[in-house]
């Protein structure tokens, strides 16, 4: 008798792993299907977002040549649009912003991880690459 109260509890906690297993799994594709559908749509910011949260999304370094910005907002935060090439010469469009307007027509090495942009650094054109320099220019 003891044995089959046994036999009876070991069953019920294997079918309660597997469900715990299923739904774990379940929430793990709908959070990949949710960063697919933001990392696709028009909204730079999700985009943005996504691209930032996603641990399949490496860092890369890319070049941009500055211009005026797109829009200046409150407290005078300058937005800039734009297109930046990495070193392959492959083109992304990314938005940042900055506290203070940036000077035109210098360069600037972004850190970004997809749209996101990370970080930006003022560099000289000496320091850019030359594939980079002819697609930017």
């Amino acid at each position: 008798m003891m044995l089959s109260f046994y036999l009876k509890g070991e069953r019920t906690l294997k079918g309660l792993l597997k469900g715990i297993v299923f739904l774990i799994i379940f929430v793990i594709l709908c959070c990949c299907l949710l960063i697919v559908i933001f990392s696709t749509s028009g909204s730079s910011e999700i985009k943005g977002v996504s691209d930032q949260l996603n641990p399949f999304m490496k860092e890369k370094y890319a070049y941009v040549k500055t211009k005026l910005p797109d829009a200046v907002e409150e407290h005078n935060i300058r937005r800039y649009k734009q297109d930046i090439v990495d070193e392959d010469g492959k083109r992304t469009k990314v938005e940042f912003i900055s506290s203070d307007e940036l000077k035109t027509n210098h360069y600037l090495k972004i850190k970004h991880k997809g749209t996101h942009v990370e970080s930006f650094e003022e560099v000289d054109k000496s320091e850019i690459p030359k594939k980079v320099l002819n697609v930017i220019e």
